[in-house]
């Protein structure tokens, strides 16, 4: 195989490949979702046909192995220079899930054959991109928890057009300057749902720390100067109801004013109800929709 470096344009093979796709994301009735990190410019140079290939390869074998939810692309700028850029990629799915003892063996082409039962067609997609990534110099990384979903992830490096450097280091607004210094509680239990809530924080230049039910967040918020907080409803041990309640009951007075915003899978009057008398300013659904959560941070956040 010969890796070829061509100028293209990523958002027009992002779209190309949602056209793809499209008919099996709809026959099964999923989600797909792209977040494509506003710093990152549109034309770039590299080989378009492999990177259309791997990023194909990945979310058909996320289809394949999902029978119901979502499935996200992220794209995410990790540096950059005046010539060139390094891309982070991640396909999530809330799959199946692998378990740990095949995590080893997925990206091995008759391993991936036997085992794929659901969807003989992804054969050795695995192997495939594995090996073209490995041709430009990267790895294939995968994360995996049964029954919860996928992660699979890889970052690749491409040159930059002149002209393309100087309008990405313009178009970089204040507000995404400001978001670096926000500090984010993200009280979730599911770990798939943090994940995928972390990678669009972490887009948003949003540090963020992880709480897995309420009683932790208490003692979280307790501990550290948060800008706000996203609050899981139903955890064990200490549900979002409680945990918000405390939170407001804690001696400073930060901690009447923090924003806490309810994530939430049910909007019904009760459940509203429910999260205002708790305390807490708001409530996002899910599964959510980012635009909607970066306005909800937006609107309770004062730049600075």
């Amino acid at each position: 195989m010969k890796i070829e470096k061509k100028e293209f344009n990523l958002l027009h093979l992002i779209d190309s490949m949602r056209k793809s796709i499209a008919p099996l994301i709809d026959d099964k009735k999923l989600d797909f979702i792209v977040d494509f990190d506003k710093r990152l410019p549109r034309q770039i140079i590299g080989d378009s046909t492999s990177l259309f290939q791997i990023l194909n390869n990945l979310i058909q074998n996320a289809i394949a192995f999902t029978p119901s939810g979502s499935i996200h692309l992220f794209l995410k700028l990790n540096s950059s220079t005046s010539s060139s850029i390094k891309i982070d990629f991640s396909v999530v799915d809330t799959g199946i899930g692998i378990s740990p003892n095949e995590l080893n063996s997925i990206f091995d082409n008759q391993a991936e054959i036997k085992s794929n039962q659901i969807n003989p067609q992804t054969g050795s997609g695995l192997s495939t991109t594995k090996k073209l990534l490995e041709l430009q110099g990267s790895k294939i990384f995968v994360e995996s928890l049964l029954n919860i979903g996928s992660n699979f992830s890889f970052s690749l490096d491409f040159d930059l057009p002149i002209e393309e450097f100087t309008n990405q280091t313009q178009e970089k607004t204040d507000t995404e300057s400001s978001l670096s210094n926000i500090k984010l509680l993200l009280v979730e239990d599911y770990k798939l749902n943090q994940i995928v809530l972390e990678e669009f924080l972490n887009i948003w230049n949003i540090s963020v720390d992880i709480a897995d039910n309420g009683k932790i967040a208490v003692e979280m918020a307790e501990k550290n100067n948060y800008s706000i907080i996203l609050m899981d409803l139903q955890m064990p041990v200490l549900d979002g109801y409680e945990a918000a309640n405390l939170i407001r009951s804690l001696p400073n007075e930060k901690y009447k004013s923090i924003p806490i915003i309810a994530l939430t899978a049910s909007a019904i009057n009760e459940t509203i109800t429910k999260v205002k008398n708790s305390g807490m300013n708001d409530y996002i659904t899910k599964p959510f929709k980012p635009d909607e959560l970066y306005k909800k941070i937006i609107q309770y956040i004062s730049p600075s």
